[in-house]
């Protein structure tokens, strides 16, 4: 099962294509950690049986601060003001979990 799950993760909707290449290129360009940017998790029993699901938006507790987590992914023909607003629009959904905290 761990084989299965190397071979699949991190997915094109993470990392991009081709992974090892792209993989290289994101250690070498980019200048801060992904942190918990994606992730897998899922479960599988003795026969080989499981579910396992990509994360691709996650949110981080430490103290009494919150790190959201979320990306986009950038194609030549992207527009980077329209990836920053796809990206605040991910993130909301985590946010507003915490309007009421905010606001009290």
């Amino acid at each position: 099962m761990f084989s299965v799950i190397s071979a699949i993760f991190p997915t094109p909707a993470v990392c991009g294509i081709p992974k090892e290449l792209s993989l290289k290129m994101i250690e070498q360009t980019e200048i801060f950690d992904r942190g918990l940017f994606s992730g897998i998790i899922g479960w599988f029993n003795a026969d080989d049986y499981g579910e396992f699901f990509v994360t691709i938006r996650s949110a981080l507790v430490k103290g009494n601060k919150l790190y959201a987590y979320a990306g986009c992914g950038i194609l030549e023909s992207s527009d980077p003001n329209e990836e920053f607003e796809e990206t605040q629009l991910k993130l909301k959904p985590i946010l507003s979990l915490f309007d009421y905290a905010v606001k009290s």
